[in-house]
């Protein structure tokens, strides 16, 4: 069947549904409208153009089953997210990827923990814990690759239940992933990269609550690995969920896309000018895919930024 780039995935699936199914649905989307976050995953079911038609009828169909229009809306996010979840890793395998490395952005604490869930019933890999993962880490962050703890290697970066990871690349031949940054400055990595799924906590609107006590992400770590052997796709919403920072892709485009045109990051950048005369981020988007979780051993290099003192 020919897909236009005009023709998005929900609006050929609404026409593949029943009078009466399809009415159903557009009528439960008309009555959330009114909650403000609804708003977004709205439009972005709409913009959607990478995902499989039959993972856009599930989704639709179980928002029906599962929401209401009496729903609050942390109850709507928790249920799409739960609904996205059962769909990742849909979208088109990326050809003829011209990247070497992939880039990763996270923090350290939350990064411990969940290699720590995603390995706990995995008897094979020995008994290791948070001093253990911390130590292989700071061996990387050291450069010292080689004297970290191989019996590691095979831990996985990620949960079954949330098998996968969100990667950029450089768009220069053989560039590091984080070839953008011109400092080592933490608050640069969320508005070049359209704050990605996993520092959306290190969004410079919301940077100021890193420094409470109870946040406890500790500093920034930029991962990076060799792209060669990985089965990268284009995100869809289903790998995003609700994530506002989020924009489905063209039918066309080669990969995802990041989003720094954003209205929160465009903020964050006038906020910057008013207060230094300049920001060291360009608005320009920049590669992204999804593919599934690596292991620790496939690290190639681990880079920490502190948090700033001074943050806007």
């Amino acid at each position: 069947m020919f897909t236009s780039d005009s023709d998005s995935v929900y609006e050929r699936t609404i026409r593949s549904f029943s009078t009466n199914e399809a009415r159903e649905i557009e009528d439960l989307l008309a009555k959330l409208i009114v909650l403000g976050d609804a708003s977004l995953i709205i439009a972005n079911l709409k913009r959607e153009k990478n995902l499989p038609q039959e993972c856009m009828a599930s989704i639709l169909r179980s928002l029906v089953i599962n929401i209401s229009d009496g729903s609050s809306r942390e109850e709507l996010k928790k249920e799409y997210n739960k609904i996205c979840g059962k769909y990742p890793l849909k979208g088109n395998i990326i050809q003829n990827l011209r990247a070497e490395y992939f880039g990763n952005a996270t923090f350290i604490e939350p990064l411990i923990k969940t290699i720590l869930r995603a390995n706990e019933n995995d008897f094979s890999l020995g008994a290791f814990g948070d001093e253990e993962v911390r130590s292989y880490l700071m061996m990387l962050i050291k450069g010292n690759r080689s004297l970290r703890e191989k019996d590691l290697d095979n831990f996985s970066l990620r949960p079954a239940e949330r098998n996968w990871m969100w990667a950029t690349w450089s768009d220069r031949d053989g560039g590091s992933p984080f070839d953008f940054m011109q400092t080592k400055d933490l608050t640069q990595v969320p508005p070049n990269l359209g704050s990605p799924y996993e520092v959306r906590l290190c969004l410079a609107l919301e940077c100021e609550s890193l420094r409470s006590p109870t946040s406890n992400c500790g500093n920034m770590l930029l991962l990076t690995y060799e792209a060669a052997g990985i089965e990268a796709r284009i995100p869809t919403i289903a790998d995003a969920g609700y994530y506002k920072y989020f924009l489905p892709c063209s039918y066309s485009s080669d990969h995802g896309w990041t989003n720094p045109s954003h209205q929160d990051i465009q903020d964050y950048y006038t906020k910057c000018l008013q207060r230094d005369g300049y920001c060291s981020y360009s608005n320009k988007p920049r590669p992204e895919a999804v593919h599934r979780s690596i292991t620790l051993g496939c690290l190639q290099r681990v880079e920490e930024l502190r948090i700033p003192s001074v943050i806007v």
